[in-house]
């Protein structure tokens, strides 16, 4: 018999690097960049990095840090499932 760890999303806070998955599937729309350093792209705890759309309505996926975006992992109109990796970030 074979035991898993569970491990909270919490218990991961103390990395520098995230990365944001798909809650559910659909076409994922990338949103316009708001803010741009020489590093990147900055976003704040709570912006709309993407839209996944599908039928019926659309989930907005919302940054859980203030982040650089380091890359975007799904293009934009692809679709994606669950848990899909979307965003990679690194946390300010």
């Amino acid at each position: 018999m074979t035991l898993h760890q569970v491990t909270a999303e919490d218990a991961l806070c103390d990395l520098p690097d995230r990365i944001v998955v798909s809650p559910k599937h659909g076409r994922l729309l990338v949103s316009p960049p708001r803010t741009f350093t020489a590093e990147g792209e900055v976003i704040r705890a709570g912006d709309v990095i993407a839209v996944i759309e599908s039928n019926p309505g659309s989930v907005e996926v919302r940054s859980p840090c203030d982040a650089w975006v380091l890359s975007y992992l799904v293009r934009d109109g692809e679709r994606v499932g669950p848990g899909a990796p979307i965003v990679h970030l690194r946390e300010i």
